[in-house]
């Protein structure tokens, strides 16, 4: 019957009304699903922040910072003291050997400095060829999806005697990331071979130590003892401190502790990003109310000019965004437990529910936006205690964000 009131190019090729539904609709579905895989992993990516600020997890890392305060603390009392150079006479081959020991010493600390340098700047090039590989896995994703775009509207563009090329042009430059690749790994291989030869030459220095000390008399060799045992303290104190790189050192575990600090305004921007989402997934829906709407209109025009059906049947078609309490509870409850607060016991839980339902007109987007803000603060209000977000709450370990618009339904 709706079909038939619908002029003929207005039907798009269409066979029947479920068919018209379907080619018009096809775009706003795939939007729609488009921003519910965001919102999914926007979700996601806040459970990842709440779970790393849990107050255990700074605690865990505050405790090994003061255990490894103690251990540089116990080092430093370790510390050899400073003695000064025997001011006896030495032989011409004494001297020379003695100034070769001390040229040695320096050069192994400046090579045990430049190997920590070298493995701070290969953990760096790793990470950036891993973001190199990251960045080439989302564009093949992207080519696929202009692909699909292509294969989808061509019989569309085909119509209107075009085709996919001349209204899209789009290439990715594959050859620069694998240069920017190969570039990363030949700088690798360079820190790689750096590293192996400065090593070498390490080995080398350190074989000549023992022959060079035993043309020193008795004092001397104690005084290289002591040059090499304050190197030997030197080295391990470099250890202990460490990089930001080096998880287990101390500038590694404060560098942690930092990044865990910086995590409550990415939480924030996140949850601020999670609203606008959801703000645009009502959009989306009430586009495709709007289409609804539109599709019906050849048939309400007709009721509208028609005083007996109008009037007597008092039919009329009307497209409206709404939500039931009890299809939420039901899929929000296979969520989260029933064991707190306002949401313990199934009656209790669906009552509470409905009130917070009551509150709202799910066809304005700002209440919309404001029910989901309140539904996931009363869950962190009945479940979270000390923790953040809502774990305590859920049977298992997803979140529950997206449920919260995702499932407003049609009705007509």
């Amino acid at each position: 019957m709706i079909f038939s009131h619908i002029d003929s190019a207005n039907r798009f090729g269409a066979n029947d009304f479920d068919q018209l539904v379907e080619l018009r609709e096809k775009e706003l579905r795939d939007e729609l699903n488009e921003l519910r895989t965001r919102l999914d992993e926007n979700s996601k990516y806040i459970a990842n922040i709440e779970a790393q600020l849990q107050p255990e997890v700074k605690k865990t890392f505050i405790e090994l910072q003061r255990q490894k305060q103690i251990q540089i603390d116990e080092h430093l009392k370790t510390k050899p003291l400073l003695i000064t150079a025997p001011s006896e006479s030495l032989s011409t081959d004494q001297t020379n050997a003695s100034a070769e020991l001390a040229n040695i010493a320096t050069r192994i600390k400046e090579i045990e400095e430049s190997t920590s340098n070298l493995n701070s700047r290969k953990d760096d090039l790793a990470k950036k060829i891993r973001t190199v590989d990251a960045i080439a896995q989302r564009a093949l994703l992207l080519e696929k999806q202009v692909l699909k775009f292509k294969i989808d509207n061509s019989l569309d563009l085909e119509s209107i005697e075009l085709s996919p090329d001349d209204i899209l042009t789009f290439e990715i430059s594959h050859q620069k990331l694998e240069s920017a690749k190969k570039g990363l790994i030949d700088k690798q291989i360079l820190a790689n071979n750096s590293e192996i030869e400065i090593l070498a030459e390490k080995k080398d220095l350190e074989a000549l130590i023992i022959p060079l000390q035993e043309k020193l008399d008795a004092p001397q060799r104690e005084y290289q003892r002591h040059i090499q045992s304050l190197a030997d303290w030197e080295k391990k104190n470099l250890i202990l401190l460490g990089s930001e790189t080096e998880p287990e050192s101390m500038l590694g575990i404060t560098g942690r502790i930092s990044q865990l600090d910086k995590l409550p305004e990415a939480l924030k921007a996140a949850e601020v990003s999670r609203l606008a989402l959801t703000g645009q997934i009502f959009d989306s829906l009430c586009s495709q109310k709007q289409l609804r709407e539109s599709l019906y209109k050849p048939v309400q025009d007709l009721i509208d000019e028609n005083k007996l059906i109008r009037d007597e049947y008092k039919l009329q078609f009307q497209a409206s965004l709404t939500s039931s309490s009890e299809r939420f509870s039901s899929l929000l409850f296979d969520l989260i437990k029933r064991t707190a607060g306002k949401y313990r016991g199934e009656d209790e839980s669906l009552e509470a529910i409905r009130e917070v339902y009551s509150k709202y007109d799910f066809g304005d987007r700002t209440q919309v936006i404001e029910f989901c803000s309140e539904i996931l603060r009363d869950i962190h209000d009945v479940y979270a205690g000390s923790e953040i977000g809502i774990n305590l709450a859920l049977k298992k370990k997803e979140n529950l964000t997206k449920y919260t618009i995702t499932y407003l339904d049609f009705h007509f």
